[in-house]
């Protein structure tokens, strides 16, 4: 059973004690390897993460063959489980080294114990088998870099039809079986990875997907990853040229140089899909963050956000010593009269026909990014607020017949409010807030003092 941590903290010395000389030192001395570790019964066999020097491996903590204490359910019983040690959640090279860590460990522990990749779950999966406890692992962390459960199997299984060699100094991973029929995510059938105008399809099934391309000369079957996996005996070539971003560019200014007009930034957001107007530069080792004007989304009925993180003691002479608490943002629901056509074209990525309907389609991922900018009727303080990376799930629809009292309809919006890279979540306003901020909060997206705002022209994204 895969699992992860939950912690932004990717060192292995935070879990595993004492000090061998390659770990690092724990100054808390909190680390698992211990009674009762922060007054819990807890006990995996085996960690993933960063040694002291930067490199990964893996620390086993309990013999393979002995009863875990991992599953918080009936799985404690049946499955070996390791914890994956997380950080940010969007450092993609940290990801790709302990996935594939994790990915080599699953395929020596099948071939020690005689089990196969279909023996695989994490812990999200083993809740939905009424096996173990209600965590969302590694599910809330795989799919942010293209990965899911199913290519994890996959790529076990993979390895394990490798012949057993000798070790060589070859890195090159294994030739990726894809399964036939995916339990999360799409065979997305286009021309190219990005360019998402010419796809034909979204399939679960990888042969309907290949029967797709079949019928469309020019067109690719691709993972969730990106990477081309049919037709076999050809390649994808990439039809885009590679621009590093440096600090002050903006998608409009880009799309001026190679475009010719700054209005043509929305195919390079779709060529390259983004999800947000916000682009990134990091020759100097800086983040810049941009944001359009705001628009109004007119008729808020209510809104009601819960902050999600979790709360891990440190036991230290007898007492809980302190605490620490990781701020994973915000989530929860918006209620409005309507959804407003633009924000259906714009966050939600519906698209309009050439008659003016709305076309919703299942090929559509994620919605923008966004930053909401609010405050509360009646507040006596009138605290103006802004949530700086949202996502927004599609309404769910509901209607009821006709009855003696009429009673207005609204649509609700689920909001996920995550940090931003930078580790920014949520501004307000407060007693000593100057007078031109307050007054000029919609107008634009506030900036923290410290940070220079980059401006950026083109389609609108904060509401």
């Amino acid at each position: 059973m895969v699992h992860s941590t939950g912690a932004n903290n990717p060192n292995l010395k935070r879990y595993v004690g004492p000090d061998d000389g390659l770990l690092g030192k724990n100054q808390y001395g909190n680390h698992w390897s211990t009674y009762h570790p922060g007054g819990r019964e807890v006990c995996v066999h085996a960690f993933i993460g960063k040694l002291a020097d930067g490199t990964i491996a893996t620390y086993q903590t309990l013999p393979w063959n002995h009863r875990g204490w991992h599953a918080g359910g009936s799985a404690n019983n049946t499955h070996i489980g390791f914890e994956i040690c997380e950080d940010g959640l969007t450092d993609y090279a940290y990801f790709k080294k302990v996935y594939r860590e994790a990915v080599e460990l699953c395929a020596y522990l099948c071939k020690e114990y005689g089990l196969t990749e279909q023996n695989i779950i994490c812990h999200s999966e083993g809740y939905k088998q009424d096996v173990a406890s209600n965590h969302g692992d590694v599910m809330h962390w795989f799919p942010k870099h293209g990965k899911s459960m199913d290519t994890f199997r996959a790529e076990v299984k993979a390895l394990l039809a490798v012949d057993t060699k000798e070790d060589t100094e070859d890195t090159a991973e294994p030739v990726v079986t894809y399964p036939e029929k995916l339990t999360s995510g799409y065979y997305r059938v286009r021309k190219t990875w990005k360019d998402s105008k010419s796809q034909v399809g979204a399939y679960r099934i990888l042969s309907n997907a290949k029967t797709a391309a079949d019928k469309n000369p020019g067109t690719f079957v691709f993972a969730n990853d990106g990477t081309a996996i049919y037709p076999a005996d050809e390649t994808a070539e990439p039809d885009y040229r590679i621009h590093t971003v440096v600090k002050g560019d903006t998608l409009w200014e880009i799309a001026e140089r190679y475009l010719g007009k700054g209005a043509r930034y929305t195919e390079i957001k779709k060529l390259n899909g983004l999800t947000s107007n916000v682009i990134y530069s990091g020759s100097d080792g800086t983040t810049a963050f941009s944001y359009a004007e705001p628009k109004a989304i007119p008729g808020a009925v209510s809104i009601s956000l819960d902050a999600e993180g979790e709360t891990s003691p440190f036991y230290a002479d007898g007492i809980v010593y302190f605490r620490s608490v990781t701020n994973n943002g915000y989530s929860g629901d918006l209620e409005i009269a309507l959804i407003p056509e633009w924000f259906c074209t714009e966050i939600l990525q519906e698209k309009l026909d050439a008659k003016g309907v709305l076309v919703e389609n299942s090929g559509v991922g994620e919605s923008v990014k966004f930053a909401l900018l609010f405050e509360f009727d009646g507040d006596v303080n009138a605290i103006r607020h802004v949530l700086y990376n949202c996502s927004a799930s599609r309404p769910s629809i509901e209607s009821e017949t006709k009855e003696d009292t009429i009673e207005p309809g609204t649509e609700t919006l689920s909001i996920t409010a995550d940090p931003r890279s930078d580790g920014l979540v949520k501004a307000r306003t407060g007693d000593t807030t100057d007078s031109g901020t307050y007054t000029n909060w919609y107008k634009a997206v506030y900036t923290p003092t410290g940070e220079e705002p980059e401006e950026i022209s083109g389609e609108d994204e904060s509401v």
